[in-house]
């Protein structure tokens, strides 16, 4: 019986210390002390065309992932124009998307939107975004977007 408690110990201390040895870079290229870590930050200003599938950051290794999203927009003349956000990852399922913040506005207004995401990326599949505008067919008015985009690794 008293071996088998000390199996089960040493198997409980072999899972705490797996992972640990894992190097993370932060986003300024130095190597994180601690998780969670901020490991890449992107800002785009004014877009006004929309994008898809874009990369914006891609892990050495898989790990847990905190994305953090704020849109905001420009005022534009179109009645109940908007900005969609999607965020994509792949899993060991395969490609996710998920996350879509959206920014609608009445005529004349600018606004903000934000999300929270948590995804677990496989190493050497990027995280990635597209924006999408929805103008009902008479174009977006003139409204642009800004994007704030952090990401943080948490395991």
């Amino acid at each position: 019986m008293r071996s088998h408690l000390v199996s089960l110990f040493l198997l409980g201390l072999s899972f705490t210390s797996y992972g640990q040895n894992v190097k993370v870079k932060a986003a300024d290229g130095s190597e994180c002390a601690t998780l969670p870590c901020v490991v890449a930050s992107v800002t785009l200003t004014d877009q006004s065309a929309g994008a898809s599938g874009v990369p914006f950051y891609t892990p050495a290794s898989t790990g847990i992932f905190r994305i953090s999203a704020y849109i905001n927009t420009s005022t534009g003349t179109v009645q109940r124009a908007y900005w969609r956000l999607d965020l994509g990852w792949t899993d060991s399922g395969g490609p996710r998307s998920g996350s879509s913040i959206s920014q609608y506005l009445a005529s004349g207004q600018n606004g903000f939107d934000s999300a929270t995401l948590i995804a677990n990326d496989v190493g050497g599949q990027p995280l990635t975004y597209t924006a999408t505008p929805h103008g009902g067919g008479q174009g977006m008015g003139g409204m642009t977007y800004t994007l704030v985009l952090i990401v943080e690794q948490i395991q």
